[in-house]
């Protein structure tokens, strides 16, 4: 599970920037912008709760 986000996370990252070089101003480039943005902010969060805590006190 943790690799499927890891890479969803790295290609919604490289794939943002693409977009919004590639892409003329639109609300096409909008839509994916904010796909693509919202694909980085979710998968980010699942990784971050599937992290391993270690010890209980450690931050």
């Amino acid at each position: 599970m943790k690799s499927l986000l890891w890479c969803v996370f790295v290609l919604a990252l490289i794939v943002n920037p693409v977009i919004n070089l590639t892409l003329s101003d639109g609300p096409l480039q909008i839509v994916l912008s904010l796909v693509s943005g919202l694909t980085v902010l979710a998968s980010g969060t699942g990784l971050w709760l599937l992290r391993d805590r270690g010890e209980t006190g450690a931050y």
